[in-house]
């Protein structure tokens, strides 16, 4: 897990002040067009990287951004409530964790 983190954690910076910054933060006290935002994520990426993690990256920074928009607008549930519909879903206990 530490891997992942400091994987994705490298190349986003979200700050939650009204404006989203992705990439290398340097919004210039502006909001980052989303063309902005793809350019500034592909600029950090290695030279030889697949199209695959191209649009991995991309699509794992959209997922964020939305899931900041949702818990902005209150659109969450609480822990013990998604706890009682992830058992439900699946019942048997996550020993392996």
């Amino acid at each position: 897990m530490n891997g992942i983190k400091s994987r994705y954690c490298t190349i986003l910076d979200v700050k939650r002040t009204g404006m989203s910054v992705f990439g290398n933060g340097k919004s210039q006290g502006k909001i980052m067009t989303t063309k902005e935002k793809a350019i500034s994520v592909i600029e950090r990426l290695a030279d030889d990287v697949s199209l695959d993690e191209v649009i991995d990256r991309l699509y794992l920074l959209r997922k964020i951004e939305l899931g900041i928009e949702q818990a902005d607008s209150g659109d969450v549930l609480e822990h013990d409530c998604f706890m009682d519909e992830l058992e439900a879903e699946c019942p048997q206990p996550f020993s392996h964790w």
